[in-house]
């Protein structure tokens, strides 16, 4: 359990007495609302939200992914899982020195992230990975890769860039040029024809 709290970037759990595993230890504690003591754990092995990995493996069945990612071999400080893909040029299977990768927006359909990598490597969000979600690296289109099972991963090339991810769902832009559609037939009707 603390392996995929970890991974998903779950720095803090509440629950009903307590919870034991690697990387935990009690943060707080409130006694006397029930029976059970409500307890805050603290997850010292969480992930940050958006890190940079260059090592990759690519499993296209979510079944054996989520498998790999439970084994006790697997690092995913340096490891990314990714539903397809591949090991960008130039990484090696060393950890290189990297800066963390620094958040400068966060919000509901947006998220901006300043990145440093000192090899080509892999931008991991520890956000859903969801249909609708795009990328673009230094303003150019990159695609969202699933990776860890469930979040999202932008390849980055070497050195200094701003990756962005943004909501664009399909259905926003159907309802757009319908929209767009009905209002163009809207004003030629309304239009008075010569005689």
């Amino acid at each position: 359990v603390s392996r995929l709290l970890s991974v998903a970037a779950v720095d803090r759990v509440i629950t009903y007495g307590g919870l034991a595993g690697a990387g935990l230890s009690e943060a707080g504690r409130l006694e006397g609302e029930s029976n059970i003591p409500v307890v805050v754990m603290r997850n010292e092995a969480a992930l940050p939200r958006a890190y940079l990995v260059f090592d990759v493996e690519v499993h296209a069945d979510i079944v054996r992914a989520a498998k790999r990612l439970r084994e006790p071999g697997f690092n995913p400080r340096t490891t990314v899982i990714l539903e397809s893909g591949e090991a960008p040029p130039g990484s090696t299977r060393r950890e290189p020195a990297a800066t963390e990768p620094r958040l400068t927006t966060s919000g509901p359909n947006r998220v901006r992230v300043e990145v440093s990598a000192p090899i080509p490597g892999y931008l991991v969000l520890a956000d859903t990975f969801y249909p609708g979600w795009i990328a673009e690296v230094d303003g150019v289109p990159s695609p969202v890769i699933r990776a860890n099972v469930m979040f999202r991963a932008v390849a980055v090339p070497a050195g200094e860039h701003a990756v962005e991810f943004k909501y664009r769902p399909s259905s926003v832009r159907s309802g757009l040029l319908v929209t767009a559609a009905g209002l163009v037939l809207a004003g030629l009707l309304a239009v008075p024809r010569r005689r």
